[in-house]
């Protein structure tokens, strides 16, 4: 019987207790990166690119409905919210506000969490659905202390909850970051981060110097049509923003830097 069992089944037991609705863990499954090619197929690649150590899977039944609960545990709270930014779109607000990396919409709750990535699916998105989803994962989170938010760029608020990707590979950039991909491939950029800012069309790279493998980065820029890329240099940091031509906000956005 796993840690992860046990820290639900004894919330499932304490809020049987304070009357809420029956829940019951039907089934677990544990993989570790040898198995979860068995789980997921080809998108096993993309996790392991992501330093991923091992998944467990919980099926629980509650009245009609059913969640799927998968916590994947991962080398550090980097791939932790690496492995959650190239898996997260469309997010809507959520009353876990306390959690720096929570993504939401009626059928599923993604969250960050020290070396975590929690995935809480449910199958009719309705209200009852979201908030036992939201007592799950803070069940899991008070359990499992001690667990601790990553920390975020001062930017950071600017986005949205899907808005910033770290890249750690090929297949991060191809899954999410196509465009960018470029960099990849002339500079050796293996680890940046990808923020989008979509009302401006804008994308901005971050790259610490020393994960290129190139040192006079700013003759690597790409040549675009539509779009245009701006460079700066930061301490030991590169700031590579592309904006469609003539972008009246690309300097401000440049600056914030």
């Amino acid at each position: 019987m796993s840690k992860i069992f046990l820290v639900i089944t004894f919330f499932l037991l304490f809020i049987e207790v304070k009357g809420q609705s029956d829940y019951e863990v039907e089934s677990e499954q544990r993989y570790d990166a040898g198995a979860l090619y068995g789980y997921m197929n080809g998108g096993s690649e993309l996790y392991r690119e992501y330093d991923f150590i091992s998944l467990t899977v919980q099926s629980i039944k509650y009245d009609d409905g059913e969640l799927k609960f998968e916590v994947y545990e991962m080398k550090d709270s980097d791939m932790a919210f690496g492995i959650y930014s190239v898996n997260t779109y469309r997010c809507q607000g959520n009353e876990l506000a306390d959690l720096h990396h929570v993504c939401s919409n009626p059928y599923q709750i993604q969250v960050a969490i020290g070396s975590y990535y929690l995935s809480l699916i449910n199958t009719t998105g309705s209200a009852e659905a979201q908030s036992i989803s939201n007592e799950i994962v803070q069940a899991f989170i008070d359990n499992n202390q001690p667990l601790s938010n990553r920390e975020v760029p001062d930017w950071y608020n600017d986005l949205g909850a899907d808005d910033l990707l770290l890249m750690n590979g090929r297949l991060g950039f191809e899954n999410r970051a196509s465009t960018c991909s470029y960099f990849y491939e002339m500079l050796g950029v293996k680890q940046c981060y990808v923020a989008k800012w979509k009302k401006h069309k804008a994308t901005l790279l971050v790259v610490k110097l020393v994960d290129s493998a190139n040192v006079d980065e700013k003759m690597f820029l790409p040549v675009e049509e539509k779009y245009q890329w701006l460079y700066k240099q930061k301490g030991d940091y590169s700031f590579y923003l592309q904006t469609p031509l003539n972008s009246f906000i690309a300097k401000d956005l440049l600056d914030k830097f």
